[in-house]
């Protein structure tokens, strides 16, 4: 039905009687879910919703972000977390789409201090408009599969400078 829910085993991972589902939110169909490093739950499908856990319940929206707010297309196809708390985001289908990296600044819920890195097709060595993948290294390294292949950033210093960025195919 589209919902997110938090599924809880009780006492027995293995005996499903004494499940519990919380429902959390609607948000339409989900390709990708993040937990971030302070528990935010990142959800994306066609756009992102960003849910702040509050206890044992969720304020769902604390944010939002589709295309025309920061991403290149809405949607979502995977997202990773990387070492800053900056969020990766792959987005698209085979007509349009990129990579974007978000730093949310000091304030989630606050879009006006929000720093974004795009890379398209277009503009920066991503090989497709589809990514559907990303996987982080240590060193300042990001892999990206499209429906074009496989590609390997180098992004130096910071992925918002891209100066220094190095593609490799």
């Amino acid at each position: 039905d589209g919902s997110l829910y938090r599924l809880e085993h009780n006492s027995t991972a293995h005996d499903r009687s004494d499940d519990e589902y919380e429902y959390i939110i609607d948000t339409g169909t989900v390709t990708a879910l993040l937990i971030d490093d302070k528990g935010y739950i990142w959800a994306g499908g066609s756009g992102i919703s960003i849910m702040e856990p509050v206890s044992e319940w969720y304020d769902p929206y604390l944010a939002s972000y589709s295309k025309g707010f920061g991403l290149v297309s809405s949607q979502i196809n995977a997202m990773e977390s990387d070492e800053n708390g900056w969020i990766w985001i792959a987005t698209g289908d085979i007509f349009e789409g990129g990579l974007n990296v978000l730093d949310a600044g000091k304030n989630l819920g606050d879009v006006r201090d929000d720093r974004w890195a795009t890379f398209t097709a277009q503009q920066n060595g991503v090989l497709g408009q589809k990514i559907s993948a990303i996987a982080l290294d240590q060193g300042a390294v990001a892999w990206i599969g499209s429906n074009k292949g496989l590609a390997r950033l180098s992004y130096g210093t910071s992925p918002f400078d891209k100066t220094d960025d190095l593609w490799e195919h």
